[in-house]
């Protein structure tokens, strides 16, 4: 009789594939010395920063998870401020009872500002339900029970398990880690979503590094590397990476005839195309995805239409259509403009739960 299989180990190194570039340990270990003395708002407000100073660890868990559920297409700024307003208004704090019982405009009027605020509010206080019902008042412990929440996709569920329970389950990736590990070259163009991005990541790096791979990138993707009008200049991995628009001196890798050996002009040039290829079908605008910002101008020259059938005419008077111009420079708003119709209910599901923005 055959002994038991045993499952593999945490450290399953041995179990994985070659890294895509040989010199990916030099970009990370260069890009963990510049985040360490370059501060981002993901360090001083992002989901994890936001619950440093809860000493309850149920509370600290819930907090850690509505913070990512509302991060969601948000910046750290506006996610931070509406979890202050949620522990400062509701009765008794932030906590899955009082969430739960909270009036529906309490939590409208703390979440406002966030990215899909009404649909939002709703998720958060049916996980606060099934938290207080189902976990005794605490946070799934596993990743396919956190992904039965509504709202959560794999993203946040990821992120949860690093910060709420500190288990490694697998790579959180948000708009920032998508950008720049394909601007790095760590993943094929084909990989264009989150999860192949993820598949993609896991299937060569360290598991060791997975958890760090997250703020990094982000504090990254914030200052430096950014969506539009990245900072090459400025940033520490500039020599290494085949987008950058930064003229290239002599590389620091492997070794001399290995950077000679490199060919980096034509390369470069068709490795940003096809990155401003992957990124024209959900290019961002800083952290806020232009899809969003294309549905929002629909949404207002209906507005507009609708009034100018009912006598042109609101609360405050007459409405000019120049009020609500147009995205300059945007690969999608002359699409999405064509579009019959604002993005479905099951679109937007799919962008909050997918994550791809924000965090």
């Amino acid at each position: 009789r055959s002994p038991k299989k045993q499952p593999p180990p945490e450290d399953d190194d041995e179990l994985r594939g070659p890294a895509p570039r040989d010199d990916w340990d030099i970009v990370f270990d260069r890009i963990k010395e510049y985040r360490a003395t370059h501060e981002a708002p993901v360090d001083t407000v992002g989901c994890e920063a936001l619950t440093e100073e809860e000493k309850d660890p149920k509370l600290k868990r819930f907090r850690s998870l509505v913070s990512l559920m509302l991060s969601a297409q948000t910046k750290d700024e506006i996610t931070a401020e509406a979890v202050r307003s949620l522990s400062q208004r509701l009765p008794g704090g932030l906590t899955p009872k009082s969430l739960s019982e909270a009036p529906i405009d309490l939590v409208h009027e703390c979440v406002r500002k966030v990215g899909f605020w009404q649909r939002k509010s709703n998720y958060i206080k049916e996980a606060a339900r099934t938290c207080l019902e189902q976990y005794a008042g605490d946070i799934p412990r596993t990743v396919p029970q956190l992904l039965s929440l509504p709202g959560v996709g794999p993203k946040m569920a990821y992120l949860a398990m690093h910060a709420a329970w500190q288990d490694n389950q697998g790579i959180g990736v948000d708009t920032h880690v998508l950008r720049i590990s394909h601007r790095l070259g760590w993943v094929s163009d084909s990989a264009k979503s989150p999860e192949a991005t993820r598949h993609a990541l896991e299937s060569w790096m360290p598991r060791s590094l997975w958890r760090e791979l997250n703020p990094l990138l982000v504090g990254l993707g914030q200052t430096v590397c950014r969506a539009i009008g990245p900072k090459c200049g400025e940033c520490p991995v500039s020599q290494y990476c085949p987008s950058s628009l930064q003229p290239r001196g002599r590389s620091n890798s492997r070794s001399a005839a290995d950077d000679e050996s490199r060919p980096r002009s034509d390369a470069g040039v068709k490795q940003q195309v096809s990155q401003d290829s992957i990124f024209s079908e959900s290019t961002e605008l800083g952290d806020v995805d232009v899809e969003d910002l294309a549905s929002m101008v629909r949404g207002a020259e209906q507005a507009v239409r609708s009034r100018k059938l009912s006598g042109g005419r609101s609360r405050q008077g007459l409405v000019a259509k120049s009020e609500f111009p147009e995205i300059p420079h945007s690969p999608l708003s002359k699409s999405y403009r064509a579009a019959p119709a604002p993005a479905t209910t099951d679109e937007e599901d799919a962008a909050l739960s997918e994550g791809t923005g924000g965090r």
